[in-house]
């Protein structure tokens, strides 16, 4: 089956590079067939998952279709992380690649697929 997790990676990786970084709206469109006609694959506003995510040592997304790892972070404590705050996904002080996944989106029925990421 094919993913558009690796996007969401290299999305994630260059986050890890900024000291703080947020998100607010991602989305995931793809042509259909040969009639290019743009549809949303995967939507996500982070509405109503304020707390959701990792900080300090703790990980909840708990409710959420998506997850998160940091398991090549640091998160010292409840200051550093990366989970939504205010709405928005945001990363603080991680010191290490993070990555949040989405569920995943299947484009098996889907011809001459391109993908496009705004975030």
């Amino acid at each position: 089956m094919k993913s558009i997790r690796f996007i969401i990676f290299i999305l994630l990786t260059i986050i890890n590079y900024l000291s703080y970084s947020q998100c607010s709206n991602l989305s995931v469109n793809a042509g259909t067939n040969a009639n290019l006609i743009t549809e949303t694959l995967y939507e996500e506003n982070f509405s109503g998952q304020n707390n959701k995510g990792a900080f300090g040592s703790s990980i909840d997304v708990a409710g959420c279709s998506w997850t998160v790892d940091v398991s090549n972070a640091t998160l010292s404590n409840n200051d550093d992380y990366f989970k939504v705050v205010n709405e928005i996904f945001e990363a603080k002080d991680v010191d290490g690649n993070c990555i949040w996944y989405s569920p995943t989106i299947n484009i098996s029925n889907y011809h001459n697929v391109a993908l496009s990421l705004d975030a």
